[in-house]
């Protein structure tokens, strides 16, 4: 598959991701079972966000035509 995600959105997610990795690690969203459950799909999301930017490849953006690299 070819790359789809450009420089500017791959550091986006990146950051992104990282902040949503933190997440868990910290006593932002309780200890009650719902704030486990939330920092439980914190960290899938913010692995998920890293590795499509690192990757530079999106299957959302490829499924709905979207393309923010400028080089193919």
């Amino acid at each position: 598959m070819d790359t789809n995600v450009g420089t500017v959105d791959r550091m986006i997610r990146i950051v992104f991701g990282l902040i949503l990795l933190a997440v868990p690690f910290s006593n932002f969203l309780g200890s009650d079972w719902v704030g486990q459950l939330l920092a439980g799909v914190a960290f899938i999301v913010g692995v998920t966000v890293v590795i499509s930017g690192a990757l530079a490849r999106c299957y959302i953006y490829k499924a709905l035509g979207i393309n923010t690299c400028s080089v193919q």
